[in-house]
């Protein structure tokens, strides 16, 4: 891979329900637009503090695709602000270091601030009352799906359903049933201009924190996503430190973003799996104690349009064994 001089959050932009990020990587001017299929009715000087947390989420996701020497934020982050995204960063981009062997000594980047930027205050979350389920056709998220699919304050969450074929099996099949929302980015063509500019690819990013996000800013006060208690084990050793290739799925995650949301963000939100304290084979035992959803469910990433599981990789026997 070729490695990037510098990477630069210069600002966001919302207007009508249309959001956009912009970015400069070796000075040329990249920009992620987001926009949902309904709109936030949260008042403006919400929408801005949350808007920063995603363009934020974008930030690591591109610095981790370029990993590069310099990181400039065109914004006043305080000192805790600036240690969350900083070891977010580290913690992500391990796997992909491992991947490319690559010095873990590169994550050691200077980043910069702008002490007279506009500042991002805490904001209050108090009037909302929905709980957002976010959706991947997973085992674990269709099955909190068929736990919780009579409660009245539910909202099912995806994120971006139409780069994956499962992702929007799924999103047909439930969106006339329940309050559906999804997200429409053009984050994954950015993505993809970049990986063949600079030779690399994506490793974990952080889809959580997109997902806690974006929830957030649709107006919700809790956020679920299933992900389950084997996410908390690491796989492998890496110039000495341990690497887990699942760490944005782990209760680890869950507590320091928590904890930085309520310090930084807003009192009145929180993320959390009903899954952190079950292995993979209790929640299967859910998940197959019935058809429903089978149809749309998977747990293989070769799917295609026609077919759900491959039947010839390490998750489709795992999944059959389960």
């Amino acid at each position: 891979m070729t490695r990037a001089q510098s990477v630069k959050f210069t600002n966001f932009v919302s207007q009508d329900g249309n959001y956009r990020f912009d970015y400069e990587i070796d000075e040329k001017l990249y920009s992620i637009t987001l926009s949902h299929n309904t709109q936030t009715f949260l008042p403006e000087t919400v929408q801005k503090t949350i808007l920063f947390n995603l363009g934020m989420c974008y930030l690591i996701d591109l610095v981790e695709l370029v990993v590069p020497e310099k990181i400039h934020i065109n914004f006043f982050l305080t000192d805790l602000q600036l240690q969350f995204w900083k070891s977010l960063y580290q913690e992500v981009a391990k796997e992909k270091m491992c991947i490319y062997q690559l010095d873990l000594a590169l994550l050691d980047v200077e980043w910069q601030t702008n002490y007279e930027g506009q500042s991002i205050p805490v904001v209050s979350l108090d009037d909302q009352k929905l709980r957002a389920l976010c959706l991947t056709g997973g085992k674990e998220s269709l099955t909190l799906l068929k736990l919780l699919k009579n409660q009245d304050d539910l909202m099912l969450f995806f994120l971006n359903p139409e780069t994956s074929v499962h992702r929007q099996k799924v999103f047909d099949r439930v969106k006339s049933q329940f309050i559906t929302v999804r997200t429409i980015s053009n984050r994954l063509e950015v993505f993809k201009e970049l990986e063949k500019k600079y030779q690399t690819s994506l490793g974990s990013g952080v889809d959580m924190a997109h997902l806690i996000f974006n929830s957030m800013l649709l107006g919700c006060k809790y956020v679920m996503i299933g992900n389950e208690y084997s996410s908390n084990y690491p796989n492998v050793m890496y110039q000495g430190y341990m690497i887990n290739h699942q760490y944005i799925k782990s209760i680890h995650f869950a507590q320091k973003i928590n904890r930085y949301i309520d310090q930084c963000v807003t009192t009145d939100f929180e993320y959390y799996s009903p899954f952190f304290g079950l292995y993979e084979l209790k929640i299967a035992s859910k998940l197959f104690a019935d058809e429903e959803f089978l149809e749309v469910w998977t747990s293989c990433n070769q799917t295609t349009p026609e077919i759900n599981f491959c039947s010839n990789c390490a998750k489709c026997a795992f999944t059959y064994l389960a």
